[in-house]
């Protein structure tokens, strides 16, 4: 939200009473999506209305405001999914979907008919949704909209794996980041076999995939929030592996992701 206050006043240079509207109303309500959730469930207000009208007032504006626009869609959507996460359904994973599809397809209009793209995201965003057990919840995911848009054979989706190593995440929302240890995977998921591979690095190609891949396997599913403890209860998604990606990277041991120097 702050990100977004200094674009627009960087690009519109001057005051717009229906933007400081919405920023005041964040301030008040909570600018992170815990807060403002919280506030939400406690007094039943919200900002939806002043996002709205910003966002409507942003359109009348000639020239180029496509970052602006592009800042007040994604508070619009962060809104959305900080209300509906207190319901405790599919419905804020899904805004958050949409979101992802929004911008997509406003980057490829932009940039042109013949422009393509790369969208970089954890394999539960990626890989198909349809093929995993999330289609069951009503959830669905990228991968699975822009298939669905564009057209299986104008999309190539690429997941990664690992069997173990470290990797950067956060215990819960809002912690501290920091380098956590990955657990060698439970007998039977699709890491614990991929483990016997005699290659430590592989790419695998699934349009040409063994018969045994065609069964539901558990596949590992690691978020920027982690506790490798309890992995066992809730990180493996049941998958059919060539229906969820086109391609796999196997890589047995990972490393944390270093920072790369600002300087």
């Amino acid at each position: 939200i702050q990100a977004a206050s200094t674009n627009m006043e960087n690009v519109l240079n001057e005051p717009v009473s229906q933007v400081q509207q919405m920023f005041e109303c964040f301030e008040e309500k909570g600018t992170n999506i815990a807060n403002y959730a919280q506030k939400y469930v406690s007094t039943g207000t919200s900002c939806e209305q002043e996002v709205n009208t910003a966002l409507k007032l942003i359109k009348t504006y000639q020239g180029d405001v496509f970052q602006i626009e592009q800042n007040l869609l994604a508070i619009k959507h962060a809104e959305m999914f900080a209300r509906e996460s207190t319901i405790g359904s599919s419905l804020s994973w899904n805004t958050r979907t949409k979101y992802m599809k929004i911008t997509a397809n406003r980057l490829l209009e932009k940039y042109g008919k013949n422009s393509k793209g790369i969208i970089w995201a954890h394999n539960t965003h990626i890989g198909d949704a349809r093929a995993t057990k999330a289609a069951e919840a009503g959830m669905m995911n990228i991968g699975q909209l822009i298939r669905e848009k564009y057209g299986y054979e104008n999309v190539f989706a690429l997941g990664f794996s690992t069997y173990t190593g470290n990797v950067i995440a956060g215990r819960q929302w809002g912690a501290t980041k920091q380098t956590l240890t990955i657990p060698t995977p439970p007998k039977g998921t699709l890491e614990y076999k991929l483990g016997y591979l005699k290659d430590d690095q592989v790419l695998i190609f699934l349009n040409d995939h063994p018969e045994e891949l065609l069964e539901p396997l558990d596949h590992r599913a690691k978020g920027s929030v982690y506790n490798p403890e309890m992995e066992h209860l809730g990180n493996y998604v049941s998958t059919v592996l060539p229906q969820q990606y086109n391609a796999l990277i196997f890589i047995k041991e990972t490393n944390a992701l270093n920072p790369l120097d600002a300087k």
